[in-house]
């Protein structure tokens, strides 16, 4: 099997034998899940039985469970239904809707019901920054070509909306072009971990279900160095300040973008 970007489709449409190494055998899941007990491993795995039981209406089932620990497996529900009738599609897309909004429903019966339930979110996506990829050139940029007149928090805001937008655009793009729903899936979330203003390590594992499924060295790469994302751990816990050096981004970005790159031109001449 070729090696191309996980976004890519499989040369045979099955797994390689050998693909449940890329988990066993990935630092991060020991270091994020067994020891940090970061969450993301139950939407992780509810987003796999999302992504093998398509695109049959349990899948509606898995990705509104999915959803309910992290949004993220809501990526799916494009692919639900492939091959039946549209209303029957929307009908499928509707229910897991339905069922993640009915999971929320116990949460009402807290003292204040729903009063700032939103509120993390809100403060995740607004406020948030850390190991970004691509977001940390942009409000810069945004401040001094966009920003005149405007102040830190709008601009910051603006910046956002920006990146947003553009993974609307790429989220779109794979919806309407790839008929494989890992292909899809795997393009609409790796193009959230770029752009995205916060990277956490244990955001990357998120893409070795699609990394065991199809071989690929830049998602390998950015897998590997995420670990330097800890680098300023010991610089907060002895200062209380969390200064990411420069020369990590470096170290890890470009490295990533090539390797994607490479990638992108011999799946183009396969």
């Amino acid at each position: 099997m070729s090696a191309q970007s996980v976004e890519g489709e499989t040369d045979s449409g099955q797994d390689p034998p050998a693909a449940p190494l890329t988990w066993a055998w990935c630092p991060l899941v020991s270091l994020e899940f067994a020891g940090s007990g970061h969450l993301d491993s139950l939407g992780i795995l509810l987003l796999l039985l999302a992504l093998l039981a398509l695109p049959g209406g349990r899948a509606s089932v898995w990705s509104a469970l999915g959803a309910a620990v992290k949004f993220l497996p809501l990526c799916v529900l494009s692919w639900i239904g492939t091959g039946r009738a549209p209303g029957r599609r929307v009908l499928l897309a509707a229910g897991a809707l339905a069922l993640l909004a009915l999971s929320y429903l116990p949460f009402l019966l807290l003292e204040g019901g729903g009063r700032g339930f939103a509120a993390g979110l809100h403060e995740f996506g607004a406020r948030w920054e850390s190991a970004s990829l691509v977001y940390r050139w942009v409000e810069p940029w945004v401040r001094e070509h966009l920003g005149a007149g405007l102040g830190f928090e709008e601009t910051r805001l603006r910046a956002r909306i920006l990146v947003g937008l553009a993974w609307v655009a790429l989220a779109g793009a794979a919806v309407l072009r790839r008929r494989d729903a890992w292909s899809g899936a795997g393009a609409i979330l790796g193009a959230l971990l770029v752009l995205s203003p916060t990277l956490h390590p244990w955001y990357v594992l998120w893409m070795l279900p699609f990394l065991a499924r199809q071989p690929s060295l830049s998602w390998s790469w950015l897998a590997a160095g995420a670990a330097l994302f800890y680098w300023p751990l010991s610089g907060w816990k002895s200062h209380g300040e969390w200064i990411e050096p420069l020369w990590i981004w470096w170290l890890v970005a470009p490295p990533f973008a090539a390797l994607w790159i490479r990638e992108r031109i011999a799946a183009a001449r396969a």
